[in-house]
């Protein structure tokens, strides 16, 4: 009985029937050979078990190997050949901020990415930020500062970039940026005004003792 391959020689490649013969190819530096079956797009007639087997100068086959099952996702890929990868985007503090709060959209791609782009709703907002290398990192980062955000702030966004050849990536996954109704200028001058009053109380209060003093000295 001829001993189950592990690598292969003059091959046989099976979904339940032979589909493909290929002749073994020596491995440099060792017994063995193996032989590649290469499909170029799989779709989900592909997907079943797979196992294969060989035979020797003799005609004689060897058993079949173990089986290895083959899935395909529904996921379909249209990414041309050579597309650059996806760049991802974060909003700083968050993604939902108050109103009259400032935001900042990190956009982050790899390490040779030029330019940035920053688009809302299909649009783009802000055009040609320099990618900045990351220290110890293989990516570069570009920044879009919203000093003062509104109602018209608050959408979906997403981020590309652009290689030295001007040529784009495919835009990041979006980025739901919400805006509260709480104006934090408002906000922001109550505590102000609270703050006076409490400064004003330790004040008055450090007066009052400082005259208690006094009067006692003098009497």
């Amino acid at each position: 009985m001829s001993p189950r391959p592990s690598t292969l020689l003059g091959l046989v490649l099976c979904l339940g029937q032979t589909i493909h013969m290929q002749e073994g190819v020596s491995q440099d530096g060792s017994q063995a050979a193996e032989a590649r079956f290469h499909i170029p797009a799989v779709s989900e007639y592909v997907a079943g078990s797979y196992r294969c087997r060989y035979h020797d100068v003799f005609d004689r086959w060897s058993e079949l190997s173990e089986a290895l099952h083959l899935q395909v996702t529904e996921e379909d890929s249209t990414l041309p050949s050579g597309a650059l990868p996806k760049p991802s985007l974060r909003s700083e503090p968050g993604p939902v901020v108050p109103r009259g709060r400032p935001v900042t959209f990190v956009c982050r791609g790899p390490a040779g990415a030029e330019f940035y782009h920053l688009e809302k709703e299909g649009r783009r907002v802000f055009l040609y930020h320099k990618g900045v290398s990351q220290d110890g990192l293989p990516v570069t980062e570009a920044r879009f500062h919203i000093p003062v955000v509104s109602d018209m702030t608050a959408g979906s966004y997403r981020c590309l970039y652009e290689q030295v050849d001007e040529r784009p990536s495919q835009p990041s996954e979006p980025l739901e940026l919400k805006v509260t109704k709480e104006d934090f200028s408002t906000l922001h001058s109550g505590h102000t005004s609270q703050d006076y009053m409490v400064e004003n109380s330790i004040c008055l209060g450090l007066m009052g003792v400082a005259l208690l003093i006094l009067l006692a000295i003098l009497v």
